[in-house]
C-alpha cells in the first residue's frame, strides 16, 4: 500500500475568483469613461478637419464664381442653413466638396449620421453641418438684422463663420430638435442633438466651426446665441458663436434674449 499522498487539483476558490472579478469591474470603470471621451475627441477632431476641407474648397469655388460662396437652399422659401439646393450641391464637386447620402462627406460630421441625404421629395440635400454662406440677413427671435456671414469673401470679416455643427433647438419647444421633429419619411435630420452633450447630460459643450479666413476652431456653448431661425414647419432656431465686435447695436441689445 502506498503511503504518497493524493495530490489536489490546482484551482482557485471562491473568494479568489470574486476578488479577480471585482479588480476587473473596477479597472473597467476607471477605462470606460477614458475611452469614451478619446472616441468623442477623434469625433471632434474628424469634423474639425472636415470643416477645414469645406472652407479650403468653397474658397476655390469663390475664384470661380466672381468671389462669392454658394449660396444657401431657398426653395423652403427662406434660406436654410442645413439644406442645400441639388445644382449647388453638384456644382461643388469641382473643387472636391462631393457629396454622396449616407457617406463619408465635409458636409456632415460623424456624429450625425445618416447625413448628408438626398430628398427626392423635395430635390434638397439635407446636410449634417449648419452652412452660412450666402446668408443675405440675420432673422431670429428679436428680429432681422444685418448679415454677418460670407456672401463674397472680398466683403467678408475672417471671423464671420462660414459653416459650423449643427446645434438646432427647437423655438416653440424649448429644447433641442429631435427625431419627433421630422415628418414622415424624412432623413434623420435632428438625431444626436446637442451632437457634442457634457457627459450624459442634454447640455451643449460646444462645437467646431470654419471661418471666412479659412481657419477653424472648437467653440464653447456658453459663448454662443441663437443668432439665426429656420422658420420652415417648425420654429428652429441654430446656435453659433461669432465675434460680435461689428455687431449693431440693436442686434448687441439683442443678445442676452438670444441666450
Amino acid at each position: 500500500m502506498s503511503n504518497q499522498k493524493s495530490k489536489k487539483s490546482p484551482g482557485f476558490t471562491l473568494i479568489e475568483l470574486l476578488v479577480v472579478i471585482a479588480i476587473i469591474a473596477i479597472l473597467a470603470a476607471m477605462l470606460l469613461p477614458a475611452l469614451a471621451n478619446a472616441k468623442e475627441r477623434a469625433k471632434r477632431i474628424s469634423c474639425l478637419n472636415n470643416l477645414r476641407q469645406l472652407g479650403v474648397g468653397m474658397t476655390v469655388y469663390a475664384g470661380d464664381y466672381q468671389d462669392k460662396v454658394m449660396p444657401l437652399s431657398t426653395g423652403a422659401g427662406t434660406p436654410c442653413p442645413y439644406i442645400l439646393d441639388d445644382p449647388g450641391a453638384q456644382t461643388t464637386k469641382a473643387v472636391g466638396l462631393v457629396m454622396v447620402t449616407n457617406a463619408a462627406s465635409v458636409w456632415a460630421c460623424p456624429n450625425r449620421l445618416g447625413l448628408p441625404f438626398w430628398d427626392a421629395t423635395y430635390s434638397q440635400w439635407d446636410i449634417g453641418i449648419c452652412y452660412f454662406g450666402g446668408l443675405p440677413s440675420w432673422k431670429n427671435q428679436s428680429g432681422t438684422f444685418t448679415s454677418h456671414s460670407p456672401v463674397k469673401l472680398a466683403n467678408s470679416k475672417p471671423y464671420w463663420v462660414l459653416a459650423g455643427e449643427s446645434l438646432l433647438w427647437n423655438g416653440s419647444a424649448s429644447r433641442w430638435m429631435s427625431p419627433a421633429d421630422e415628418t414622415a419619411g424624412r432623413p434623420p435630420l435632428y438625431h444626436n442633438m446637442p451632437p457634442h452633450p457634457k457627459g450624459n447630460s442634454q447640455v451643449a459643450d460646444g462645437g467646431n466651426e470654419v471661418f471666412a479666413d479659412g481657419s477653424a476652431a472648437w467653440e464653447k456653448f456658453e459663448k454662443m446665441y441663437r443668432l439665426y431661425r429656420f422658420s420652415g414647419v417648425t420654429a428652429t432656431d441654430i446656435y453659433l458663436y461669432q465675434d460680435a465686435s461689428d455687431f449693431e447695436s440693436t442686434l448687441v441689445a439683442a443678445l442676452p434674449n438670444l441666450k
